[in-house]
């Protein structure tokens, strides 16, 4: 943590900024270790500043120890006007597409001494290039997701529910060492598979179903995410067909895939194989 810190205040240096606010609880938990959902860091000019709620103290503790912390009890942003302005810096930046108009106007009375700065993507910058054990905890997620998925596939019958389905999901996640699911689990069938992001029913499985699985693991604050089409039974002449032309064009994705290629560019290698199968109208 304290590489990133010190990575983080050079960023700050040349942004022209004394400190950075930091609101968004993955970013805290990046830079700080503080796996809570509720408090803000301030990464000051010299020292780092964990401001949380009497409910994560011991939390805190152990998880943030080279943080200073403090804990609120009339408000985040009055417990961090106790800082001296030496300490808090003028300039400071502030995650503009996470801390509310409220919060911000609460900084400008509170801490009136400081110049409040919006900025956005500096702690993304650090993040953004992750390092070997980041990568390490990026594979077991999705290990975890694998193993689950073999859990479940011998469940794919008809009769049972997508809602019984997306349970077990679940369960299997957390069985599996997780810290939970990265997002809530999309089971959906039948004429239901079409949407790609459709909420779990209770549609009962029906043999000649398609089915679409999309779910993903949390390890150690690093999610994975997966998707996958089964059928019920035998797949039908036209299932296989579609079901093979989305699979040439992962495929040839993930050849094409290299250092310096844009994510649209990456697209239109995907994308041209589903057109030139005149799917394409039906690839959003």
């Amino acid at each position: 943590m304290s590489e990133r810190i010190r990575k983080l205040r050079s960023i700050l240096h040349t942004e022209d900024l004394d400190a950075l606010l930091v609101s968004d609880p993955l970013h805290i938990r990046y830079l700080t270790g503080f796996s809570g959902d509720s408090g803000l860091a301030l990464i000051g000019p010299e020292k780092t500043f964990l401001i949380t709620d009497f409910r994560y103290e011991e939390q805190a503790r152990i998880e943030a120890p080279n943080s200073d912390l403090f804990i609120a009890k009339n408000g985040f942003v009055e417990k961090m006007a106790e800082l001296s302005p030496e300490a808090t810096g003028h300039r400071i930046g502030f995650e503009a597409s996470h801390l509310s108009y409220k919060a911000y106007k609460k900084l400008e009375t509170h801490l009136s001494h400081a110049e409040w700065i919006a900025r956005d993507g500096l702690v993304e910058r650090l993040s953004i290039v992750k390092d070997a054990l980041e990568i390490a905890h990026i594979r077991e997620a999705v290990r975890i997701g694998d193993r689950v998925l073999d859990e479940i596939i011998p469940l794919l019958e008809p009769g049972i529910t997508e809602r019984d389905i997306a349970a077990e999901i679940d369960h299997a996640i957390r069985k599996h060492t997780a810290e939970g699911p990265s997002f809530e689990a999309i089971v959906a069938s039948g004429p239901r598979a079409s949407m790609p992001h459709a909420t779990v029913s209770d549609r009962v499985f029906q043999s000649g179903d398609l089915v679409i699985l999309d779910f993903g693991a949390v390890f150690r604050g690093y999610a994975s995410d997966m998707t996958r089409t089964l059928a019920i039974g035998a797949p039908t002449v036209q299932q296989r067909t579609v079901y093979e032309i989305v699979l040439r064009a992962q495929e040839a994705a993930i050849a094409a895939a290299k250092a310096g290629l844009s994510c649209a560019e990456l697209d239109r290698v995907a994308r041209t194989i589903i057109e030139e199968a005149c799917y394409g109208p039906q690839f959003g």
